[in-house]
């Protein structure tokens, strides 16, 4: 007996993949909102700047693996590098706040 649907004998076709998510570009962003966070709060501008460094590497990094085929996280990727250069501006002000205040 032949199948009623001659086009689809070995079943109906699959939906497409979506792209893959990168996750260096997903640690970019975590880590550079965790840093202005954290910038914000004067005693920890030493770490804020550690992230901000964290993030914009991270950044960079995942803005390059963006230009391959099959990834979309090219958006995440700039706004955690972005995310990472404001940590770093709160860090500096926080330190120079910092070191301006009184004693």
């Amino acid at each position: 007996m032949a199948h009623p649907n001659p086009r689809y004998v070995f079943g109906p076709p699959r939906p497409a993949r979506p792209p893959a998510r990168d996750t260096v570009a997903t640690a970019a962003f975590a880590v550079g909102l965790i840093g202005s966070v954290t910038g914000l709060i004067r005693p920890l501008c030493l770490l804020a700047a550690g992230l901000g460094l964290l993030a914009l590497g991270l950044g960079t990094v995942a803005l390059r693996r963006a230009r391959r085929p099959g990834t979309a996280d090219d958006g995440l990727a700039g706004f955690g590098a972005v995310l990472g250069a404001v940590t770093l501006l709160l860090a500096l002000v926080g330190a120079v706040l910092g070191a301006s205040g009184p004693s």
